[in-house]
């Protein structure tokens, strides 16, 4: 039989066929709408749900109870399952493009599995965290329905309670640790930037914020459950201890993280926070009888003598911590007492507190003056510079700000004191908040999570750290822009590195709180490296090996020009050092340490054909792929 071609058969059964397929497509269509009904539909009830669960935990929080906790684990299961069901319905949604849908399908996939997680680790502590309840503040109803009283937990007596705690919680933390990894896993693969678009730039960043109070608890379980013994040690239990804490000035960039201008001594005994008192870094200046010459390093600020205010000139902070004790100790007054560790703070954890405690009104001395979280780095250089006050006075203002925020922080209670436990968590992984303990299990405990500001000893691959010293007495970095590129090659099969700093501002000069800015530049990079060239800077060059840090050490000092009109450019500088690296150091990765003192810089790093940009708000290992020119 001779073959018919589709455009010979009869025309009836080309209608037919025709409504075949038109009949399938919209019975896929209409699946298709049904399943995003269905999806939709239960995606809401979810919704309602876990925002009933939350009304009912904020309620709980704002009484100081914990009434409502069972009932609102059924509602965030409950919710967190539609909303599962619903990403199950419409799996087609993971391929659309348009407005970011397929990465935010993924991500709320993350986001909900990791909430399921959560919940199982709540249910898995719900009854110790009944019988804690009144330890930590919290009324409870008892098995006869009378409630447990219990005065609410302020900051001040929280690490005492959550002490008191410990035995009680500790097994149910050890059995819902899996759970938390787990969240914390998916946690990290979240991309919080895709979900601005939908959920707005302020709850998206609500969400993120919220996230990393989960990562930091997660993180914080295995240390309270394999280091109680050293914690209580360093919490003052049964003997007391005493801890320096130094408030630095990040305006004025030094290598642990700003100049050292106030002090406090704070005692922790039993877990119990004594009185804090705050002063001036300057009163301790005529009581220390330790007075060396000033190292090489300072000469630049003109000074003949070493003082414990410029101490902090290592970045490797158990090194800073050892020179500002050698000063401290050299004080032969009874009331300054030997101490087990220092605290360092710097200006952004400052502000940081100060959004959660709110303004504070500092004494009629300083005009009433009233101190913000985006005002109090300019109020500081106002009152030193241009208030009129006496030189004590003026002196003494940080020292009384500190010790007003301390106590406003000390008071704090329920969600408050959550915040500034997230603040704190924040501050330690960025280290705006770091410390040094004498005891040698403590300080292993605080550089085993990196928050010592040691330097790594041992890196398994490259490495860099860059830090700024600013010599000019005058608070430039609240305004400069610092970026780093990092340009890796091979030559004559030697892996040559150049490392260029580049600064801008668009500050004016005003002679007293911004002026042309006068800079120690060091890079810390794998030791045995060997320097090629630095360019621009001035002065002597400086190539040395640190063996207490195993870092080759470069640098030079650089001077900024000034910006006296508006009208005139932006200003700015760099300093570009190239070496080359050790031999056989493979090139499998990339450390960046960040310097102290920063809030976060961008580092551009190319490798062959390899080029990405990151900014770094804390320390990085960055994989480097196979070399390709």
């Amino acid at each position: 039989m001779p073959h018919r071609s589709s455009s010979s058969l009869p025309r009836t059964r080309r209608i037919r066929l025709l409504r075949w397929i038109v009949l399938t497509l919209v019975a896929l269509f209409a699946a298709c709408l049904a399943d995003a009904g269905i999806g939709l539909d239960r995606g809401y009830q979810g919704y309602q749900q876990i925002r009933r669960a939350e009304s009912l935990i904020k309620n709980d929080v704002s009484r100081h109870q914990i009434d409502h906790f069972p009932a609102a684990l059924q509602d965030l299961r409950a919710g967190l399952q539609n909303l599962r069901t619903a990403l199950n319905w419409m799996p087609y949604l993971r391929y659309v493009a348009y407005r970011n849908i397929g990465q935010q399908y993924q991500n709320l996939g993350y986001a909900v599995t990791a909430g399921q997680y959560i919940n199982l680790a709540l249910v898995e502590m719900h009854p110790a965290i009944q019988k804690c309840a009144p330890l930590l503040g919290l009324r409870n109803l008892s098995r006869n329905g009378s409630r447990d009283m219990a005065r609410p937990v302020t900051g001040k007596t929280l690490v005492q309670s959550l002490l008191r705690i410990l035995p009680v919680v500790s097994p149910s933390l050890q059995h819902s640790l899996p759970y938390w990894q787990q969240a914390d896993k998916l946690i990290g693969q979240i991309k919080w930037k895709a979900f601005q678009g939908t959920l707005g730039g302020a709850r998206t960043a609500r969400f993120e914020t919220d996230s990393k109070f989960f990562t930091q608890f997660a993180g914080m379980i295995p240390v309270i459950l394999h280091s109680s013994q050293v914690l209580k040690q360093a919490l003052g239990i049964p003997v007391p201890q005493r801890y320096l804490i130094l408030f630095q000035n990040s305006g004025e960039l030094r290598p642990t993280g700003g100049f050292i201008t106030a002090y406090s001594l704070v005692t922790l005994h039993n877990g119990r926070i004594g009185a804090i008192s705050s002063h001036d870094i300057y009163s301790l200046q005529n009581l220390i009888t330790y007075r060396p010459s000033a190292p090489p390093i300072l000469h630049y600020v003109y000074t003949m003598h070493w003082h414990l205010r410029d101490a902090n000139i290592f970045p490797n902070l158990p090194t800073s911590a050892l020179a500002i004790n050698r000063f401290y100790s050299s004080i032969k007054n009874p009331g300054f007492p030997p101490v087990n560790g220092m605290i360092f703070v710097n200006t952004w954890l400052v502000d940081d507190l100060l959004k959660i405690t709110g303004p504070l009104t500092m004494p009629s001395a300083y005009h009433h003056v009233v101190i913000t979280a985006q005002n109090a780095n300019t109020e500081m250089e106002v009152i030193a510079e241009h208030s009129g006050l006496p030189s004590s006075t003026r002196k003494a203002f940080i020292g009384v700000m500190m010790q007003n925020l301390f106590a406003r922080t000390m008071a704090s209670s329920g969600s408050q004191t959550l915040r500034v436990l997230h603040v704190i968590g924040e501050g330690l992984t960025q280290k705006s908040l770091m410390l040094w303990f004498r005891n040698p299990q403590a300080e292993r405990l605080a550089a085993q999570h990196n928050w010592a500001g040691t330097i790594t000893t041992h890196e398994p691959s490259d490495y860099l750290e860059v830090v700024d010293m600013n010599l000019g007495g005058h608070k430039d970095n609240f305004f400069l822009h610092e970026t780093v590129k990092v340009t890796i090659r091979i030559q004559n099969h030697r892996a040559l590195e150049t490392d260029t700093v580049s600064w801008f501002t668009s500050a004016l000069d005003n002679g007293w709180l911004v002026v042309p800015y006068q800079s120690y530049v060091r890079i810390y990079v794998p030791l045995g490296s060997q320097m090629v060239s630095i360019v621009h800077g001035n002065g002597p060059l400086f190539d040395y090996n640190n063996l207490v840090v195993d870092k080759t050490v470069l640098g030079r000092h650089v001077s900024l020009p000034g910006r006296t009109s508006p009208s005139q450019p932006l200003k700015r500088g760099s300093l570009s050092m190239t070496y080359r690296l050790p031999k056989n150091l493979p090139l499998t990765s990339l450390q960046i340490q960040k310097q102290p003192g920063i809030p976060s810089e961008t580092f551009i790093i190319s490798f062959g054909s390899y080029h990405r940009t990151f900014t770094v708000s804390h320390d990085m290992d960055i994989p480097l792929p196979p070399y390709h020119p």
